[in-house]
This record gives C-alpha cells, structure tokens and sequence, in this order.
C-alpha cells in the first residue's frame, strides 16, 4: 500500500477509514445514520432507542462524542429492517 493512501474497510454500509487524516471530508457514523434514517420520517434517536443503544448515546454523539462501530451498526441494523418492513407492507397493499 502506497504512503497516504487511506485504508478503507467497508463494513455492511458503514465505511471504515483507518487513516482518518488522509480524509478530512470523512462522514462520521453520525451523519451516515442520520443520512440513512432521513427518508423514514423518524426520528435517529427513536432508531437508537428500538436498537437497545440509550438515548444519551445519540446525544453524546450529537455533541461530538464518536460512536463506536459496533453501536453504529446496530442502529444501521434497526434503519434497514424498518424500511425493510415498510416495503414489504407497500408490496402487499398493491393490486
């Protein structure tokens, strides 16, 4: 691997860059969750809660406190099965 060249590692949606001073444009696993759960109409937070994260986590986060993978990914985890669910209920009430 070439000197300052990023090592990405992609991670079931979230993207990993362990060299996070190559790329100052990098979106936190924040702003990826809250990207993904904006089109459902709910809130991120109601996102953390049904994935078992507390609440003060989403605020820490929110505050600049970084969220640690495993607990972005559980609430990516809770995202992708609501919308699963709501697409899966659109598809049944089509005739």
């Amino acid at each position: 691997m070439r000197k300052n060249q990023p090592r990405t590692q992609i991670y079931s949606g979230l993207v990993l860059l362990a060299d996070m001073q190559y790329n100052n444009n990098m979106k936190s696993y924040l702003n990826q969750l809250e990207a993904l759960s904006s089109p459902t109409g709910i809130p991120l937070v109601k996102f953390f809660e049904l994935a078992g994260v507390p609440a003060s986590t989403y605020y820490r986060a929110k505050k600049g406190t970084d969220l640690r993978m495993a607990t972005a990914k559980r609430v990516e985890d809770e995202i992708r099965l609501y919308t699963l669910h709501k697409s899966a209920e659109g598809a049944g009430s089509v005739a």
